[in-house]
């Protein structure tokens, strides 16, 4: 006994796989099938800290590799499917993404196909395949899915064309699956024959989702887009085209062709550049022409054309859908004994009103149909007046456009101007544009004549630091009994007394009553500190014309210290004030006092402007213009924000940037940072009624215009959408109800139209060629007739040939052989032999019983004048042969 490495199988000796999971066994390598798939991990492989092992693999795609794996841990088989692009390589384990795709664009890609796992998962559908697990490792990502047991669709067609039954079977499956994925928002994307899987259990499993192909398909440019020719509809090969669920409608309809006639479709593309699609009738003569037009409908090129759900689809292909017969089921040989053609039947016989007045369920039958003809009556939706409303309000926003920048909210004229605050250099008063004064630099600002000359203090002078308004000087005063000076330093301006401590040190001794607070007095300090102390640099300014001097400040401003005239008393009001070098320059260039700096040729305005401070100050004017600056609100000698001298000059009566309306005159102020404006003044009694509000400036038209304002118009918008979406909802359960109720009973008329048929009681819409003058068909069809055989002590049925086997109320037979009486029969059973119904008749008069296999088949049948087609197969024959034989 060998156990395998990979699912721990128990395996008899000398095998060379795994009989579970086909992983090779030791000493086998060289029976894997590894080398068709060299880029495949080696069976054995574990994953994800051993929980998974890697068997054979099951087969590689454009997207991946699938393997057959084993999850070692609740020891259960499982299909591990590896993200491996076409391109790939592998750096031993490690998976290397195609060279023309980013690291980045290799991360969307993982991302995707862990997420298209996560999506799967989410799915409880017999038709979906279960994914159990999900884990990134070796540079990639891998999914651990349920194993299926069984063939593909696309194996079965190999062997040949299906039946129409069978397939369409099939194709109802997944349609069923698909209507779960298409609810959800999802589409599955690569819908062929290959990835529809027919299980040894019975189930028909979607498998291969193409959720991360997305990604390939919007990377046109590095990677092939992943589609398959003939089942991918037009709107797939392009990049730009975008697509829905009906994509995957053209694909099902694409996979039904194929399984009903053995060939790939004609491609798309091909389609449309002319190339004709030959119609499944054409192609399989055996195939209704009602799946044939269903199939035709779904692979329209249109998008538009075809069915707009699978649902629908699936409806019309269940229309005509017959059960298996033995045809679809097993594919049989041509019949040995092949009758020729029918002759022509004679028609059936007129209705028998008394068979009808016998018929037990006929009371029940008018009922129904009574219940069929009523009208439903819908029930009004409760909200609809509030929807109506909201309705008629949003649809006058239908013709309102976004106004321009120009166009008066007020009076509809593109009279607006905007006021931005940006100064251009214009004067407030009339626009002309301002001149810069010019003054000579280093004039002294009290004679207007002298040019100051710097200098520094004496070797024994100093700042006072009493008053800071002179140098000090040195005198002598009289000694002890007043025989010896001795020397000290004075300040001309204040009087204080500073006594020499040494030849650069000095110790204030005394100052005057009025300074006896200070904190100075008694201090000692050098001349550079008393310096400091007065903030004097040591520097002065001496005028040679009028003998003024200045103090030169740390913070760089002259003081005037002394002066001897003053000819245009400047001295007298600017004494000890300290001033910039300008602005004594200024003053001697006969500015005066009024600290203008600019001048306006026009109106000869005089102003102060200060560009860092953003400030503009009326320095002096005229009596006109200054009665303007008044009404206005501003003041001589008094700074202003710029932005506010234009928003007047402007005509804005707020004073503040924005817009405003040169015909009606209503303005409005701007919001810093945002494209929203406040109402500063107007005549409109609808603008005013929201004069406390900041809007848009279509807003403000809105307003105008008594049109919901646009966030009134999203509440609106979302109340109507949800009103819509609930009444909707509430036709759709309406109609859902009524059509439910309406196929409960057309599926109950269907069972009492069968019932009464079967009973006897109806007439059917059956014939036979063979039928005897009056006498009432109660069935006529299409049958494969069995001879009962043995062979080596076995039984069997083997089958005859395709005969028309037909039924009356006293005798069976097959047309163009002789009949048996219904007295002749013994015994109805059925049989089954491959799946295949067999209806076994034993007669009397035979030793071996007969087999017929009926194809099923629709039948009109009619009572009190109604038809209805109802499908009998051959378990409802035995049940009227048994009638009839007791």
């Amino acid at each position: 006994m060998i156990v395998c490495p990979t699912c721990s199988s128990n395996n008899p000796d000398g095998a060379q796989t795994c009989s579970t999971c086909g992983s090779p066994l030791a000493g086998a390598a060289s029976a894997s099938p590894g080398n068709r798939y060299p880029m495949a991990l080696p069976a054995g492989t574990k994953l994800n800290n051993n929980s998974f092992s890697i068997g054979r693999v099951l087969g590689q795609g454009g997207f991946g590799i699938t393997y057959k794996g084993n999850d070692i841990n609740l020891a259960r088989l499982v299909a591990i499917k590896e993200l491996f692009p076409d391109g790939s390589r592998r750096q031993e384990k490690t998976v290397v993404p195609p060279h023309n795709v980013s690291a980045a664009e290799w991360d969307v890609t993982r991302r995707e196909f862990i997420e298209e796992a996560r999506t799967v998962a989410k799915f409880n559908h017999p038709g979906i395949v279960n994914v159990y697990f999900v884990w990134e490792e070796n540079g990639t990502a891998y999914q651990a899915m349920e194993f299926l047991d069984g063939q593909s669709a696309g194996g079965m067609v190999e062997k040949g064309k299906l039946g129409e039954n069978e397939a369409v079977s099939i194709v109802e499956k997944v349609a069923d699956a698909l209507e779960t994925l298409h609810s959800s928002g999802f589409i599955h994307r690569d819908l062929k024959p290959d990835n529809i899987v027919q299980t040894k259990d019975g189930r028909t499993v979607l498998i291969d989702f193409g959720t991360a192909k997305q990604f390939v398909r919007e990377k046109t440019q590095k990677l092939n887009p992943v589609l398959t020719p003939g089942y991918a509809p037009l709107e797939q090969y392009s990049s730009q085209a975008r697509f829905d669920h009906r994509l995957d409608i053209y694909a099902l309809g694409a996979t039904l062709y194929h399984l009903l006639t053995g060939e790939i479709p004609v491609s798309a593309v091909e389609r449309a550049a002319g190339v004709d699609l030959p119609t499944i009738h054409d192609k399989n003569p055996l195939v209704s022409a009602a799946v044939s037009d269903a199939v035709e409908r779904a692979m329209a090129v249109k998008v538009g054309d075809r069915f707009d759900s699978v649902r629908e689809f699936a409806r019309a292909l269940r229309a005509t859908k017959q059960t298996p017969s033995p045809q679809t089921q097993q594919r049989p040989q041509p019949a040995r004994n092949v009758p020729p053609p029918p002759q022509t039947s004679p028609p059936p016989p007129p209705p028998d009103p008394q068979l009808e007045a016998k018929n037990p369920y006929l009371s029940q039958i008018r009922a129904l149909n009574e219940g069929l003809k009523a009208a439903p009556v819908a029930t009004p939706f409760p909200n609809q007046a509030r929807l109506d409303s909201l309705e008629r309000e949003l649809k006058g926003l239908s013709n309102f456009a976004a106004p321009a920048a120009m166009n008066c909210p007020s009076c509809h004229q593109n009279t607006v101007k905007s006021v931005s605050g940006n100064y251009s250099g214009a004067c407030p008063f009339d626009g002309a544009q301002l001149s810069r004064i010019e003054w000579p630099v280093g004039k002294c600002g009290v004679c207007r004549v002298g040019t100051l000359q710097f200098h520094s203090l004496g070797a024994n002078q100093f700042m006072c630091a009493v008053c800071r308004h002179a140098a000090v000087r040195q005198v002598s005063r009289p000694g002890f009994l007043g025989l010896l000076s001795v020397p000290e330093f004075e300040c001309p301006a204040c009087r204080a007394q500073y006594v020499p401590v040494n030849f650069n040190a000095a110790r204030l001794k005394q100052v005057e009553a009025q300074y006896g607070q200070t904190p100075l007095l008694g201090q000692t300090c050098t001349f550079s500190q008393w310096n400091d102390a007065a903030n004097a640099t040591g520097l002065v300014a001496d005028c040679p014309n009028c003998q003024a001097q200045y103090v030169e400040q740390k913070n760089g401003l002259l003081m005037l210290a002394k002066w001897h005239s003053d000819p245009y008393g400047v001295a007298q009001s600017m004494g000890g004030q300290s001033l910039s070098p300008e602005r004594w320059s200024q003053l001697a260039a006969g500015s005066g006092q009024d600290n203008s700096t600019h001048r306006c040729p026009s109106c000869h305005s005089r102003w102060n402007l200060d560009l860092n401070g953003q400030s503009l100050t009326l320095a002096r004017a005229n009596v006109g213009e200054q009665e303007r600056a008044r009404n206005w609100g501003f003041s001589v000698g008094q700074p202003y924000p710029i932005k506010r001298w234009i928003a007047k000059a402007a005509g804005k009566v707020s004073g503040d940037v924005g817009r405003i309306c040169s015909n009606c005159r209503t303005e409005f102020d701007s919001r810093p940072g945002l494209e929203m404006f406040a109402l500063a003044g107007t005549q409109n009694p609808l603008l005013s009624a929201r004069s406390t509000m900041v809007l848009s400036w279509s807003d403000w038209h809105r307003v105008t215009q008594r049109l919901p304002l646009s966030g009134e118009e999203r509440v609106l918008r979302d109340e109507a959408n949800k009103l819509v979406a609930a009444r909707d909802a509430e036709t759709a359960r309406q109609a859902a109800f009524m059509q439910n109720k309406r196929r409960d009973i057309n599926g109950q008329l269907d069972g009492l139209y069968k019932r009464a048929a079967i009973d006897g009681f109806a007439q059917m819409g059956v014939t036979s060629r063979d039928a005897k003058p009056g006498e009432r068909i109660l069935w006529a069809s299409r049958a494969i007739k069995f001879k009962y055989r043995s062979r080596e002590r076995a039984t069997f049925w083997d089958q005859e040939g395709v005969i028309r086997l037909a039924l009356s109320q006293s005798r069976l037979w097959m047309e163009g052989s002789r009949s048996h009486s219904l007295t002749e029969v013994s015994q109805v059973e059925m049989h089954y032999q491959s799946r295949i119904p067999i209806m076994v008749v034993h007669l009397t008069i035979r030793q071996r019983p007969l087999g017929f296999a009926i194809d099923p088949t629709e039948v009109e049948v009619t009572i009190d004048g109604m038809t209805r087609r109802l499908l009998f197969d051959v378990h409802d024959v035995m049940a009227m042969l048994k009638r009839l034989t007791g």
